[in-house]
């Protein structure tokens, strides 16, 4: 018989034993698409948090802090089984493990990612230095390592400050309120622009403040908190609007001076200094008689009254008015003659 075939059998092939095992291995092999060694189970381990961030708002402890979006492997995080944030206090030779142990934890909400915010009482830790910080559990059930410490005083709340008093004057506005804080911030919402959002306008350390950007005809709503540091506030008070109306009339102009000429009394006087300044009211009195308007508007501070007289003593004052025709008391009285 000859190699390869079997006798009798005519011309058909037989394939060996081993030549079939080696197709089978290469047929095997390239279903794989992939050959290397087999790779760990992921661990699923969440980074840790890194920007916790605590304050003490009226009576409460305030956290935020962003959980992560990746694992340690690099793998992505959509949601956790839990989060835990641990409060305890500070001691002067720190330790990681024994601070762990006896620090409170406080179980948050687990959701999706972003931005989260948690509370806690303060009234527990009055009086003590804190150190905070949270840790998440993935889904796998694995927790991830602690994030930043977060360092906080507890202080006896803030109250909350009462709702501005507002009063309308010729510089602005004037906002006054009560409460015990050291500092307070004033926001400020301009009611009269689109989606109007209350905005920091300044920090003082008096119960009191002069809004001088605020301008007449305009629309504005205020609140206030109290501030004692950079991690304890107040709740912000109730909030007060106003629209200023200008009521107010400029100064009484000062330094009227009038001249004799031969055929005509010249006046003159120094210029107001108010931005809505519309112009000057002329008055004159002729001898003992009484005062008349002889000009209306006048837009320098100064004028030449012709309509005069040889023989006779004229008498001058001069008013002040401002564009929504507020008008001043009279200045002094000034007096020429025509010889």
């Amino acid at each position: 018989a000859t190699r390869g075939y079997r006798q009798g059998s005519g011309s058909q092939p037989v394939y060996s034993v081993r030549l079939l095992l080696s197709a089978a291995l290469l047929l095997a092999l390239a279903g794989c698409g992939y050959v290397g060694p087999p790779q760990p189970p992921a661990l699923n381990i969440p980074t840790p948090i890194t920007d916790l961030k605590v304050a003490e708002i009226g009576d409460r402890i305030v956290v935020n802090f962003t959980p992560p979006t990746e694992t340690t492997e690099k793998l992505p995080v959509t949601s956790f089984d839990s989060i835990d944030l641990y409060a305890g206090p500070s001691e002067a030779n720190f330790a990681r493990d024994r601070w762990l142990a006896t620090a409170r934890r406080y179980q948050v909400t687990a959701r999706q990612t972003g931005e989260y915010t948690f509370d806690i009482p303060a009234a527990d830790w009055t009086g003590q230095q804190l150190i905070l910080s949270v840790r998440t559990t993935g889904k796998s059930g694995r927790q991830s390592d602690l994030s930043n410490y977060a360092y906080l005083t507890v202080n006896a709340p803030l109250t909350t400050p009462t709702a501005p008093a507002l009063t309308s004057t010729a510089d602005g506005v004037r906002l006054q309120w009560a409460g015990n804080a050291p500092r307070y911030r004033v926001l400020r919402a301009v009611l009269s622009v689109p989606d109007p959002k209350p905005e920091p306008l300044a920090e003082v350390d008096a119960a009191n403040y002069m809004d001088q950007t605020a301008t007449f005809g305009g629309r504005y709503q205020y609140t206030v908190l109290g501030l004692n540091g950079e991690t304890q506030r107040s709740l912000p008070s109730a909030t007060s609007d106003i629209a200023p109306i200008d009521t107010f009339a400029p100064a009484v102009p000062t330094g009227l001076t009038a001249l004799a000429g031969t055929t005509s009394i010249d006046l003159s006087w120094a210029r107001n200094t108010e931005d809505d300044l519309a112009g000057y009211n002329i008055f004159r009195a002729t001898d003992d008689g009484a005062f008349e308007r002889i000009a209306a508007n006048i837009g320098l501070p100064a004028y030449t009254d012709p309509r005069v007289e040889a023989g006779k003593r004229y008498r001058y004052t001069v008013t002040a008015i401002d564009m929504t025709g507020n008008e001043s008391a009279r200045s002094t009285e000034s007096t020429a003659r025509i010889e």
